[in-house]
């Protein structure tokens, strides 16, 4: 029996494509989510309003992706990686299904946040399920292949709202967002294992204040874009430096 030299035809095996296939689409979506708002954006502003707050969807998603992915070790302790990743995907979709029926900024953000929440758990338990689901020899392929798809979605990001966006129709980019998580939940479940957790382990701890200066950080710097008096501005990136050095 051949062992396994951690090449790419050990990795392409049929065992290996369908969850490695389920990995790979749970970070695209979330990556190319990141970048897909740019496209759309003026098309919302002309809809619904809110030009001052341009900057806000983007850094909901952002700090919202750090809280999750900080609070991912919990989880995956908490209730399996399995159940952890299906929900990242279907808060993705709820997130979805808020930005594609927002009436205005406000609400748009919130369901941005929400995206942003759910696709940093698809991409952190990512990481975590390549080394319960793959032999070591393989593991450095696979993490190739999802830093790989980082890569591919600055294309295929602002590709896919371009599209919509020069039609005029933003929302329909988040309807089919949510189909896709949709169908990426239920893939995960059928694909991913349940995986088995030590009840008697202690649950990790999240680092609440470094996540909460972080966040703190990119909130103080998006205020100052929006910011007109130059000692509000000032203040704001001074905010900024303080938390990210603290």
């Amino acid at each position: 029996m051949r062992q396994n030299t951690g090449g790419w035809s050990d990795l392409l095996k049929p065992e290996w494509i369908p969850p490695l296939a389920v990995l790979l689409c749970g970070v695209l979506l979330h990556s190319m989510n990141v970048l897909i708002v740019a496209t759309v954006l003026p098309s919302l502003v002309e809809e619904v309003g809110g030009a001052t707050m341009m900057s806000w969807p983007t850094t909901a998603f952002l700090a919202s992706s750090i809280l999750a992915a900080a609070c991912t070790g919990l989880l995956t302790e908490a209730i399996g990686p399995r159940t952890a990743y299906c929900g990242g995907a279907l808060i993705f979709g709820v997130g979805a299904v808020l930005c594609a029926h927002a009436g205005s900024m406000g609400q748009f953000i919130a369901g941005r946040f929400a995206q942003g929440f759910g696709g940093g758990l698809l991409a952190a338990v990512a990481y975590i399920l390549v080394r319960s689901m793959f032999p070591q020899p393989i593991w450095p392929r696979v993490l190739a292949l999802i830093s790989g798809a980082w890569s591919v979605s600055i294309l295929l990001g602002p590709l896919a709202g371009g599209v919509f966006a020069r039609h005029g129709d933003w929302r329909s980019v988040f309807v089919g967002v949510t189909a896709l998580a949709l169908l990426l939940a239920a893939a995960a479940l059928r694909v991913l294992p349940r995986g088995k957790r030590d009840r008697a382990a202690a649950l990790p701890r999240v680092p609440g204040a470094r996540v909460a200066l972080i966040c703190v950080a990119i909130i103080a710097l998006s205020s100052a874009a929006v910011i007109d008096a130059p000692l509000g501005k000032a203040g704001a990136i001074a905010l900024t430096l303080a938390a990210c050095c603290a």
